[in-house]
């Protein structure tokens, strides 16, 4: 059709060796004619090669969202193992940064075709994941969206409008708003930007609406019942009412019925849908949690790596996850899901 050989119209279909332009015009143009998709799934099996990919995430037992994502990626290894992928997943300890960089330099020097994972520690992620790019290893990030690194895509939600979401349901469901918490648990959340961007946002909605609320932030590094009412006690004992509680993690249930005790109005919002949380939805001590979907979200980061890889498909540099308020009316929903 195009009067030229099948060698020149295979290097066109594949961008590989040279085509001269007038070629390359006529070719094009049969090709939108007769409107030519290659087959990706023959192009995986041509290849016979089995891919060999890493993901990195903390201990699935350490609480029910990583627990979660563990079994997103092993459904994902599930969905994916006809097609020659295999997936190993090494865990780490999310409260020891040196594990963390311990297990990613464990798995850079077994060189993986492409890795999974979440960046929980801001400073060191970006120091090993660029070992990752000097190797030309490509990953992909979930949970947690750093714009410095050179991930292939990102999966999750924008946390700092989560965290404007949070603020927002305080201020539709509370009236005479004078105090509200933010409370980061069992983290560091000077280098775990997902706390970050999730105080930021919350912070900037209550400084264009309402300016006078104080908002208190409280780090309580541990999550025993003893270190929780301390530091409690310690910084909100002046206080006679609190509006709002945001909890920036899924531990809200871990807080939750201290602050319902001691300030009954207050409105306690959480992440995620774990059987303690659900417990806390259904008890009354938990109002909101917003869902971060961490099963979908970890099974869709090694979903790019398989269109990336298998396919040799572009993937979008980041896919945001929907921010789902769920409470005890429609919990049952997604739990059914």
């Amino acid at each position: 059709m195009a009067n030229v050989s099948p060698g020149t119209v295979d290097r066109v279909i594949h961008n590989r060796g040279k085509v001269s332009d007038k070629a390359m015009a006529k070719v094009s143009v049969i090709l939108e004619e007769i409107q030519y998709k290659p087959n990706v799934f023959a192009q995986s099996l041509k290849k016979q090669t089995s891919l060999r990919m890493a993901a990195l995430v903390p201990y699935h037992s350490s609480d029910g969202f990583w627990s979660k994502a563990y079994e997103g990626i092993q459904k994902a290894f599930v969905d994916f193992e006809h097609l020659g992928v295999s997936i190993e997943i090494e865990e780490f300890n999310n409260k020891d940064v040196n594990d963390f960089v311990k297990k990613a330099r464990t798995i850079l020097a077994e060189n993986p075709n492409g890795l999974l994972i979440t960046p929980v520690f801001l400073k060191e992620s970006l120091e090993v994941l660029k070992e990752f790019e000097n190797s030309e290893i490509p990953f992909v990030t979930f949970n947690t969206f750093i714009p410095e690194l050179s991930s292939k895509s990102a999966i999750g939600q924008d946390l700092k409008q989560s965290g404007r979401l949070a603020a927002s349901l305080i201020d539709q469901c509370r009236s005479d708003i004078s105090n509200v918490l933010v409370i980061h648990l069992g983290e560091n959340p000077g280098n775990a930007p997902h706390m970050m961007e999730k105080e930021s946002g919350f912070r900037e909605y209550f400084k264009e609406s309402n300016p006078s609320i104080r908002i208190q932030s409280i780090e309580i590094p541990q999550t025993d019942q003893e270190t929780i009412n301390r530091i409690l006690n310690k910084w909100s004992g002046d206080l006679r009412s609190v509006s709002g509680a945001y909890v920036t993690t899924a531990g809200a249930h871990h807080v939750a019925f201290t602050i319902k005790s001691r300030f009954e109005d207050s409105l306690v919002i959480g992440y995620d849908l774990i059987e303690e949380n659900i417990n806390g939805l259904k008890a009354g001590t938990i109002d909101f949690l917003i869902n971060q979907n961490p099963f979908q979200s970890a099974y869709e980061g090694v979903s790019k790596l398989v269109d990336l890889l298998v396919f040799d498909k572009e993937v979008d540099k980041r896919m945001l996850m929907p921010l789902d308020i769920v409470n005890k009316e429609n919990a049952a929903a997604y739990l059914n899901k």
